[in-house]
């Protein structure tokens, strides 16, 4: 009898923010011994076809979770003020008729910034009702503390792929005999607590765009202002851009503040992205932390990353084993530099990035 995989997104599966989370499934099919049951919080089938397709995995087995929530604890536990998220894990049970699971893989956590109660979200929370009538989050952490309930009674593995840094950790929830805990990111974060996993090469070798790649534009850059913290990099990549003004450029901008949204959609900007010779890498929103997929992606299709030189890049300078000289070549200072990088050097630096970052894959290993 084959074992069982749970998977479950701690997201709304479709959203075209997320695609590139979605696509850390597709490591999957290197588990094709193994059943597939994905649990999410729909009605309809939408959000399986749509992981089977965009992971390139077979989903086994569907289960949903959205009704049980809005009974037991939208419309049910939250209006008895006795009750707590402690009483909701010990007196139900979803997942009683799932058995032989090996591992359960949450992919992405609730996201802190969503609202405050899941901010400073710790065991300590288990002893209240906080977030049990926040739909965004709550139905996010019912399941998570089933699932955790499933990974005891079976002595489960859980794995914790994690997107955005800022998403809450399934550290964070108390669990005990489980077999075996792991969370992991795009590099070893000792500020994440996570190791490293290369989901990103994975897909992009696999399932992403295959050159060569015919260069079309020489720098294509997306970026977001979602925090006052990024304000100050709306003028200084202008400044940036008017300074290249030589170049052939192509930059998107998301900024609230500004009320600006040029986005496009994804598939559309990692085509832009393939017709680039350059890109642009900004800090992250979550401090001591690195944009390590947009990175990737970007190296995968011969495109090279310039990295803002207040980026923290230390820790994928140690996991990588990079040359920090080599390093140094690519890390600009937006008030100040242009490029006038060579095509020999370009393709040189490119030619050693994807050698650390490609030659030996690193994946989830059960």
């Amino acid at each position: 009898m084959k074992k069982n995989i749970v998977i479950t997104v701690n997201y709304g599966v479709t959203s075209k923010y997320i695609t590139p989370a979605i696509e850390m499934l597709a490591q999957l099919n290197e588990y094709k011994d193994y059943n597939i049951i994905c649990s999410l919080p729909i009605k309809t089938d939408k959000g399986f076809n749509y992981i089977e397709d965009l992971a390139h995995i077979k989903i086994d087995k569907k289960f949903r979770y959205n009704n049980l929530y809005i009974d037991q604890v939208y419309n049910g536990m939250y209006f008895n003020k006795e009750k707590k998220w402690k009483d909701f894990y010990s007196e139900y049970d979803w997942y009683k008729d799932i058995k032989n699971v090996e591992a359960i893989i949450f992919i992405m956590g609730p996201s802190l910034g969503l609202n405050g109660n899941i901010r400073n979200f710790n065991s300590q929370v288990f002893e209240t009702a906080n977030s049990m009538r926040y739909q965004s989050n709550g139905k996010y952490i019912a399941n998570t503390l089933q699932l955790i309930k499933l990974a005891e009674r079976e002595s489960a593995q859980i794995h914790e792929l994690k997107y955005d840094p800022l998403e809450l950790s399934i550290s964070k929830f108390p669990f005990k005999n489980v077999k075996t805990f792991k969370s992991y990111y795009g590099y070893k974060s000792p500020t994440l607590e996570t190791e490293r996993c290369d989901s990103m090469q994975y897909y992009m070798k696999n399932h992403g765009k295959q050159g060569p790649f015919a260069k079309e534009y020489d720098l294509v850059f997306g970026y977001t202002s979602v925090k006052k913290q990024r304000q100050k990099y709306f003028e200084l990549v202008n400044d940036f851009v008017e300074r290249n003004g030589n170049l052939n450029n192509k930059i998107f901008v998301y900024d609230k503040f500004k009320d600006i949204d040029t986005f496009v959609e994804r598939p559309t900007y990692v085509d832009y992205i393939s017709k680039a010779r350059f890109t642009c890498i900004l800090p992250a929103y979550c401090q001591n932390t690195f944009s390590i997929f947009r990175f990737v992606e970007a190296l995968s299709m011969d495109c090279l990353p310039l990295v803002a030189n207040d980026c923290y890049i230390k820790d994928v300078i140690e996991t990588f084993s990079l040359n920090k000289d080599i390093i140094n070549d690519i890390m600009i200072d937006f008030k100040t530099d242009k490029i006038k990088m060579s095509e020999t050097e370009r393709l040189e630096l490119l030619s050693y990035l994807k050698t650390r970052f490609f030659a030996e894959p690193q994946y989830l290993t059960l």
